[in-house]
């Protein structure tokens, strides 16, 4: 049962018309109830909240798109667009993305209920003049949870995802680059929202190579100058697939860093129980083909079971044989570039 401090907290967001608030005390008590492994009370919990945005929130605490606008325009701000050749910067996303959808191991799950806790009790922070996390790198081979895990933690605050490829602020124009860095930084200020620079290592790597010197260590200290400067309400996740390719400096900036692994024995298991949920297995169990899947990303292997499936549904089967997942592993790995 949630804490009677946080019941009445509930009862006086509710009473004093305060939705947004209403709305991160319950946040707050599902992300406990997670922590503590109730994850049965949290579910229920998530699905009598539903959906935030449906709610009266604040304009400047949870924004909303502009729906009689232009798809340019994004709570009566234009989205940024690169001067050269006048590409989209930012794609405003509202994921839906659940807890419940993902499987990552529990130290990494961990690092995501912190950052929502903090976020949840950013008000008693500010009273000790403190602030919640907000300047976040993930790092991990590719295929490992980064973008979703992005996906959750804005779906779960109820606030859009900024999502940014750094090879689109990346311009071939003199300067222009950290131009694209500060049009997109100052779009984030509009609001509470998740800003996801995808693919990091585009322009974060070592400034120690000779050839790469110049414009590039220009870029790479207006970005984290202007990450160290930003004042808006955002949280700012920075995401690499080869951390190796980032130097130190890049590393100390961050106020938490989270590593995502290829997933083990346990966390095969879930993936496999998740993504084959539904389907009649034929005389095998889950545990006896997870060495199978050894050194394969998350997203490798729900491509193979969606390969799986698919071919049992062609097939007008109605159960999944071994066979088919072996199948399915060789048709993934003939088709890999």
């Amino acid at each position: 049962m949630p804490p009677i401090k946080s019941i009445i907290q509930l009862i006086k967001a509710q009473r004093a018309g305060h939705p947004e608030q209403f709305i991160a005390e319950v946040r707050e008590i599902i992300a406990t109830e997670r922590k503590l492994g109730h994850n049965k009370t949290a579910d229920e919990l998530e699905k009598a909240l539903g959906n935030p945005r449906t709610m009266d929130h604040q304009a400047n605490e949870m924004p909303r798109i502009n729906q009689a606008a232009s798809p340019s325009y994004y709570n009566g701000k234009i989205i940024p667009l690169s001067k050269g050749d006048q590409f989209p910067l930012v794609e405003v996303r509202f994921p839906q993305t659940s807890f419940r959808e993902i499987v990552l191991t529990q130290k990494t799950q961990n690092s995501l209920y912190q950052i929502l806790v903090e976020q949840a009790k950013k008000s008693l922070l500010a009273q000790y003049g403190l602030a919640p996390l907000s300047r976040i790198l993930f790092y991990g081979p590719p295929g490992c949870g980064k973008t979703l895990a992005a996906d959750v933690i804005a779906n779960e605050l109820g606030c859009p995802l900024l999502y940014v490829r750094f090879d689109s602020v990346i311009s071939s124009y003199l300067g222009e680059t950290s131009s694209n860095l500060r049009r997109v930084f100052d779009f984030a200020t509009n609001g509470l929202s998740v800003l996801f620079f995808d693919e990091f290592d585009a322009i974060g790597k070592s400034r120690d190579i000779t050839e790469e010197v110049g414009e590039l260590k220009r870029v790479v200290n207006s970005y984290l100058q202007m990450m160290d400067n930003f004042r808006g309400m955002s949280i700012i996740i920075t995401a690499t697939n080869h951390e190796n390719l980032l130097d130190s400096a890049i590393w100390r900036r961050f106020e938490k860093v989270v590593r995502f692994d290829l997933p083990a024995g346990p966390e095969i298991a879930r993936l496999l129980q998740l993504r084959l949920k539904g389907v009649y297995l034929k005389d095998f169990s889950i545990h006896d083909v997870i060495t199978m899947f050894t050194n394969l990303s998350y997203s490798d292997i729900s491509m193979i079971c969606r390969i799986a499936v698919k071919n049992m549904v062609m097939s007008e089967h109605l159960q999944l044989g071994e066979n088919d997942l072996k199948n399915a592993i060789s048709s993934f790995i003939d088709n890999r570039p």
